[in-house]
């Protein structure tokens, strides 16, 4: 099962004896364990007393068997979970097996792993519902996830449109859209919906002055500078995913303006139809200048970046984004 789908269940459902949490988004894996820990512990889910917690590398399957066979006092299951457990189930593969077969009725193993290979006969006999799928979701997934996450946790109303706008800003990045849908709830006000225009003035316009600093050094041909300041911003703790949103959100306007300008469309209303603010015209057609054919190339370069930061196999966040704004400049 997807993971976003898991975690956006509600109820208490049925529980199965064994979960595999598995994939290579942490955020998500978290997400999903708290809902095991909800279905199979119920009101005691924050009790210690039962739930036991495993590192993987180490883990003795006699201990683990033994907890997951003793019943706690204070819920109906007992938790047993074991984290990084990719060597654990490759040593203890022919156990695990046999202990499915005939599960303990009091206790719900988690097996959190990176790797799940679906042909193992572990995983042929795990039910699709207690796979959790927990790879990074698609963008257009996101929005509907996010409204229903800040109406569970702080029972506020998201917009379907403020959701989309601060995945566009943010980009897919669960755990930092979690945090700033928290500081929206607090910004609007106990009871009051969050709208488009909280999000712009909240998180929107402090990335947008921070991007068009970048953007400006990049018009005006200081390029080292430009990328000097990608470099404090990432030495500071800013998300490579937050930053593409910001440099995405005005980058796609200035390749608007090229195509309209291309359509001969005057350039004060190309700005104003990409949505840019007139003060911006001089720069925009600075920039535009500077870029000549290359204009055209935006689009590519923004989805060749996107999917570099998806994937394990691409070069550095870093250097992704420094070769962005190299070919912007």
């Amino acid at each position: 099962m997807d993971a976003l789908k898991f975690v956006m269940e509600t109820g208490a459902g049925k529980v199965a004896p064994l979960y595999a949490l598995a994939g290579d988004d942490r955020y998500l894996r978290r997400l999903a364990r708290e809902r095991v820990q909800q279905l199979a512990l119920g009101e005691a889910g924050d009790d210690d007393m039962a739930r036991s917690v495993y590192a993987g590398q180490g883990a003795d399957w006699a201990a683990v068997r033994a907890d997951l066979e003793t019943r706690p006092f204070t819920a109906p299951r007992r938790l047993v979970i074991v984290e990084e457990a990719d060597s654990f189930v490759t040593q203890n593969r022919p156990k695990l097996e046999k202990y499915f077969a005939a599960p303990s009725p009091v206790g719900v193993l988690v097996l959190d792993v990176d790797s799940w290979p679906a042909t193992t006969k572990l995983a042929k006999a795990l039910p699709s519902d207690a796979t959790i799928v927990c790879k990074a979701p698609r963008e257009g997934d996101i929005p509907a996830w996010l409204t229903r996450r800040c109406q569970s946790l702080h029972g506020q109303k998201l917009e379907p449109a403020a959701a989309k706008l601060l995945v566009e800003l943010i980009g897919p990045e669960l755990g930092v859209l979690e945090q700033e849908v928290a500081k929206l709830c607090v910004y609007v006000g106990v009871g009051k919906p969050i709208t488009p225009e909280a999000v712009d003035l909240l998180v929107g316009r402090q990335r947008t002055q921070t991007v068009w600093i970048i953007l400006d050094a990049l018009a005006a041909g200081r390029t080292a500078a430009a990328v000097a300041m990608l470099e404090d911003l990432l030495e500071a703790g800013e998300e490579s995913h937050a930053l593409l949103g910001g440099l995405a959100w005005q980058l796609r306007r200035l390749a608007q303006v090229h195509r309209l300008r291309e359509q001969q469309v005057g350039l004060g209303d190309a700005v104003a139809r990409a949505g840019l603010p007139p003060f911006k015209r001089d720069t925009v057609a600075q920039h535009l200048q500077r870029l000549g054919p290359r204009a055209g190339r935006i689009f590519p370069w923004l989805q060749e970046v996107d999917l570099g930061l998806k994937s394990s196999d691409a070069l550095p966040a870093r250097l992704l984004l420094e070769r962005l704004l190299m070919r912007l400049g």
